[in-house]
C-alpha cells in the first residue's frame, strides 16, 4: 500500500523513492496525482540528471490543452509499495506528476480535504 496526503490547494500527494542507475543515487519525491496524465510519471530535467537516469527515447506527449510535445524518456525504479518497479520517466518541467499507467491494478482512496489522506493499494 501507498500513502499520501490531500494538499490545501486539494492536490493528492504521494511520495516516492526513486532509484538511478547507480544504486546510490537514491531519492524521494513529492509527485502529484493526475488522472488526466496517462503515463507513469514526469520528473524535471534537473530531477534527472541529478539520479542519472539512463536514456530510453525520444517521443511525442499530449500535455494540457491537448498540445501536442517532443519529449525525451528516461529509466528509473520505483519503490511501489514491497516492490521495486522499473518505470519510464517523461522529462516535464513543474512538479513530478504521478500518472495512470503507474495506477493500472490499483485502487486509489482519497480524502478529498485539506490535510485528507491518500491511499493507493492493488486490486
Amino acid at each position: 500500500m501507498i500513502v499520501g496526503r490531500v494538499t490545501a490547494e486539494l492536490e493528492a500527494i504521494v511520495r516516492l523513492q526513486i532509484r538511478g542507475a547507480a544504486a546510490d543515487k537514491i531519492t524521494d519525491i513529492d509527485a502529484i496525482l493526475d488522472t488526466g496524465f496517462n503515463d507513469q510519471l514526469t520528473m524535471p530535467r534537473s530531477l534527472i540528471q541529478s539520479l542519472g537516469l539512463p536514456f530510453q527515447t525520444v517521443g511525442e506527449a499530449k500535455v494540457a490543452g491537448e498540445v501536442l510535445i517532443s519529449t525525451t524518456y528516461f529509466q528509473a525504479t520505483v519503490r511501489w509499495g514491497d516492490v521495486q518497479k522499473r518505470i519510464s520517466v517523461m522529462e516535464l518541467e513543474g512538479a513530478p506528476l504521478l500518472g495512470m499507467a503507474l495506477l493500472i491494478q490499483h485502487r486509489i482512496m482519497l480524502d478529498v480535504i485539506a490535510g485528507g489522506s491518500v491511499t493507493i493499494e492493488n486490486v
